[in-house]
């Protein structure tokens, strides 16, 4: 389902797919939905950045209010696969990508 609410209304999700017995909500997040990192040298950026190929040493980070929103998700009991638009954009009419982005939830 295409902006399913959850239980309680309190929160929308992009996408809400069963996948493999699980209900995962598939979140598609624009750019507003990061914080633009610079690391340095040596420096391994974090599993939720997503790395910028056109940035050497640059990443994006997942705001806070982002986090909370996935934990408050979480504890309503719904397995949350984050998708940046970049990804999104690559991912979309090629089922073996979109099919690798649901595994990650």
């Amino acid at each position: 389902r295409m902006e399913a609410l959850t239980g309680d209304g309190l929160f929308s999700m992009d996408m809400l797919v069963m996948w493999r017995g699980r209900t995962v909500a598939i979140e598609v997040n624009g750019p507003q939905h990061y914080a633009r990192c610079v690391h340095t040298a040596g420096r391994v950026p974090g599993a939720s950045q997503v790395q910028l190929a056109d940035e050497p040493g640059a990443t994006l980070r997942p705001l806070g209010s982002k986090v909370l929103r996935d934990r408050l998700l979480a504890d309503r009991g719904y397995r949350v696969a984050n998708v940046s638009w970049r990804e999104w954009a690559a991912a979309c009419g090629d089922a073996g990508r979109t099919a690798a982005l649901l595994r990650r939830a």
